[in-house]
């Protein structure tokens, strides 16, 4: 379930994606943010393939970041 902060509304990369992303993922997504100074909360998660804390980012950003990372990664090089 979304994390409603402030009236902010953040997303784990299960809830935006659909499926699990992953450490590598988790890493490349939380190092952008933090390059980009991008505000996200932290959640807890106990099921039987995880459990610990996982961030949570605005909609827009998430969209953002796979926008992008989805547009270079076409590129032929």
């Amino acid at each position: 379930m979304p994390q409603v902060k402030n009236k902010i509304t953040y997303y784990s990369l299960y809830e935006h994606l659909g499926y699990a992303a992953g450490k590598k993922l988790g890493n490349e997504v939380n190092k952008a943010a933090k390059k980009a100074k991008q505000k996200y909360v932290t959640q807890k998660i106990s099921n039987p393939m995880y459990e610990g804390e996982v961030f949570c980012y605005t909609k827009e950003f998430l969209e953002e970041y796979f926008e992008i990372k989805n547009k270079y990664e076409d590129l032929p090089f």
